[in-house]
């Protein structure tokens, strides 16, 4: 497993998802760790009740997986209280009903509530790019929707692009 916990590797990740990451949208988080970049996907899909996304949230260490949703509501909450904040994005109340963190391994064939979704964000190392791992993630993003994640072996993320048609295309 290849942790991308750098606040680096998050702004990255959310500027190759940003197309993807709008009010309404649906994201997955697998290996969401702290939960840190869980929080800001689901600053980014929040929008109101009426048009809000959803973020799932799957880490394969039950106790990471417990422990992040308190720092989850705390970092949401005080994104909420800040009024810059809370206008720019269009929060209320709703948003911690619209997330949630599963304690699952996400490389495994488990089909998520929210699915299909529009953004998927790999924090840990798939075995490889056309592998069972990736398959089974790719089942789960929408035509149209975009995997970013990490390849063992290679030095750069991989993106995953699905055409509207179904077909997925991949570049570093």
């Amino acid at each position: 497993y290849y942790p991308l916990d750098n606040p680096c590797d998050h702004a990255f990740q959310l500027g190759l998802l940003a197309e993807h990451l709008r009010p309404g949208a649906t994201v997955l988080d697998c290996g969401s760790g702290s939960g840190y970049l869980s929080a800001a996907l689901a600053l980014l899909v929040a929008g109101s009740a009426e048009t809000g996304g959803a973020v799932v949230g799957v880490e394969r260490r039950s106790s990471w997986a417990t422990s992040c949703v308190p720092k989850i509501a705390m970092a949401l909450k005080a994104a909420a209280a800040d009024s810059c904040a809370s206008s720019a994005l269009d929060l209320d109340g709703s948003i911690m009903h619209r997330i949630m963190v599963l304690p699952v391994d996400g490389a495994e064939p488990v089909f998520f509530p929210h699915a299909p979704f529009s953004a998927i964000r790999v924090g840990f190392s798939l075995s490889s790019s056309d592998g069972e791992e990736a398959a089974n993630l790719l089942q789960q993003l929408r035509r149209g929707g975009r995997m970013v994640a990490h390849i063992a072996g290679h030095s750069r993320l991989r993106v995953f692009d699905k055409a509207e048609d179904g077909s997925v295309s991949s570049f570093q």
